[in-house]
């Protein structure tokens, strides 16, 4: 009876070291973002709208001045019908006025899909990188850009969309 509890504390540990994120807290807790979470950038295109990226902005707690990691990686999924594929993921923070003086640029990344023998590969963009806010993170927004002028934008399709964030007090920063 006690191994029975024992495990089943051991997997609801484990269950929850991935959740849903907003707000994220600072920690080191992996929250996963999925393609519904991003909402659609669009601009018109002939007489529909071209899709040229997603947004998703998240409600961030912890940030008291200190340095922290901040992480954000994943997996893009394509389907596109010629030639290979390019996505730029830019990461920011904000207070929580939305004053967009306020933003501070975290990281940016560029990542490539390639097709190969009619198969579309998976981007995978990563921004890992340490800074200080100033205790003025309160927001992160994550915005994904397909790249290429806009005809490329609109026959390029996300099919699916991953990613992970985690933000991590640097000790001794």
């Amino acid at each position: 009876m006690m191994v029975r509890k024992l495990l089943s504390g051991v997997a609801l540990c484990c269950i929850s070291a991935i959740t849903n994120a907003n707000p994220v807290h600072v920690g080191g807790v992996i929250y996963q973002l999925d393609f519904s979470d991003f909402t659609p950038i669009t601009k018109p295109y002939g007489n529909t709208t071209a899709v040229v990226g997603y947004e998703k902005e998240l409600f961030v707690e912890g940030d008291y001045g200190q340095y922290l990691l901040y992480e954000v990686d994943g997996e893009i999924k394509t389907k596109w019908f010629a030639g290979n594929m390019l996505a730029s993921m830019f990461v920011s923070c904000s207070d929580a006025t939305n004053d967009p003086s306020s933003e501070q640029i975290i990281g940016a990344t560029f990542a490539f899909g390639v097709r190969y023998d009619q198969v579309s590969y998976t981007a995978k963009p990563r921004v890992s990188e340490i800074r200080n806010t100033a205790g003025q993170c309160k927001r992160m927004k994550i915005r994904i850009n397909k790249e290429g002028n806009l005809s490329r934008q609109f026959y390029t399709i996300y099919t699916d969309m991953k990613l992970r964030v985690k933000v991590i007090e640097v000790v001794g920063g």
